[in-house]
């Protein structure tokens, strides 16, 4: 066990805390064990011994109240012990669109010994200020690590350095990271971290989502779906999810493409109106068709609901139609009710006032399921199919 001796005292204990004692200047304190006469036949505590900044000096550790003065010394002193680096992920592989940031996060852990630091002082990639900090055993810290896309699609591999320290100390026989290094200093080491940044054309889905009570269950299985996506790509974030939520009137909810924001969306779509059928749907695949911003990529729509349109809301069908066919839109249906007409069993599947979807799915190149009836998880099912299919 290492231990200091405070001179002309004999007492000794564990090289880390606060200590006050009296005696002769701080650099006569010597490291080891105590014999049994009391002597400490350890080495001299040199700054070699300790740790603390970047550039370690005496003055980082130890001070004396007030200065030079003897014989109260203050000293606040630890050992450097070995600590283990432990970064994740240790590569990056990224992609966004065209003209897009990204944005994720390193840990940084330690896996050393006890008591022992894992520092870091490095600019991350993505950021204007560097990143400092120091880990100890067992526990991590996350650092901003971002990226952006050019104009141009392709893929681009790099690495960026990752320096630390993890309780060494510079001696000059092994070159430092550190800034005007001096003998006695932490060592600081640099690692490369290997990022590859792909960059591609935008996409938009626009969600649009009947609210009604009779449609809640597609409506959490569109949520749970897209958050299937969202996590097996975790690193992909090429598409826009624009939500728009509808009954008597639509309403935008927004546009997101960073995950957390396109949850945040889903989750504040609740399908609890009362409403009576029909409703606005033309409307609601007007207003979502309009809110794509120029550059997010052809719009593809999803329409999910459970009742037919509203015909006073039939008027604006023109402007849908130029507007599907300016931008080369697509529409897929998801049509899960029995609509608003009495059941006529003569009509066939889909009920004939859902016939209109089916309509526009076909001019736009998209899909029409009909499928009432169906469970949260046969929802989420048929929406994962759906879009996993075309990305």
């Amino acid at each position: 066990m290492t231990t200091v001796a405070f001179p002309g005292k004999g007492n000794f204990a564990l090289l880390s805390g606060d200590y006050v004692f009296s005696g002769s200047r701080w650099s006569d304190l010597r490291v080891g064990m105590l014999d049994e006469a009391g002597v400490t036949s350890g080495p001299p505590l040199t700054a070699d011994l300790l740790y603390g900044g970047a550039c370690l000096a005496p003055a980082d550790v130890v001070s004396t109240t007030p200065v030079e003065a003897l014989p109260e010394f203050a000293a606040s002193i630890r050992l450097r012990r070995p600590a283990r680096l432990q970064l994740s992920p240790d590569r990056f592989t990224l992609r966004t669109a065209l003209n897009r940031p990204i944005h994720r996060s390193l840990a940084v852990g330690n896996t050393g010994q006890e008591g022992s630091l894992v520092r870091y002082n490095f600019t991350p990639p993505g950021e204007a200020s560097p990143a400092r900090g120091a880990v100890p055993i067992g526990e991590s810290a996350r650092v901003p690590v971002g990226a952006t896309c050019g104009a141009e699609a392709g893929t681009g591999d790099r690495s960026f350095p990752f320096v630390h320290a993890i309780g060494e100390t510079y001696d000059g026989t092994v070159p430092s990271a550190g800034p005007e290094a001096q003998p006695g200093d932490l060592l600081f080491r640099t690692v490369d971290v290997p990022l590859s940044l792909e960059c591609v054309p935008p996409r938009r889905v626009a969600l649009v989502l009947d609210t009604a009570r009779t449609n809640a269950a597609a409506v959490v299985g569109v949520a749970d779906a897209v958050g299937a996506l969202l996590t097996a790509a975790p690193d992909d974030e090429v598409t826009t999810w624009g939500v728009t939520a509808y009954a008597d009137t639509p309403r935008e909810i927004a546009s997101a493409y960073a995950h957390d924001e396109v949850r945040g969306l889903l989750a504040g779509v609740h399908a609890d109106d009362l409403s009576a059928c029909p409703q606005d749907s033309v409307g609601a695949l007007l207003q979502a068709l309009r809110t794509a911003e120029p550059g997010e990529g052809t719009p593809r729509l999803l329409l999910v609901t459970g009742v037919a349109p509203l015909p006073q809301g039939l008027g604006a069908l023109p402007d849908l139609l130029r507007g599907l066919a300016a931008t080369g839109a697509r529409v897929d249906v998801i049509a899960t009710g029995p609509g608003c007409l009495p059941a006529r069993p003569w009509f066939g599947d889909p009920p004939l006032d859902l016939r209109l979807y089916a309509v526009l799915a076909q001019l736009t190149g998209g899909s029409f399921t009909y499928a009432p009836g169906r469970s949260r998880e046969e929802y989420a099912h048929l929406v994962w199919a759906l879009l996993e299919s075309s990305r």
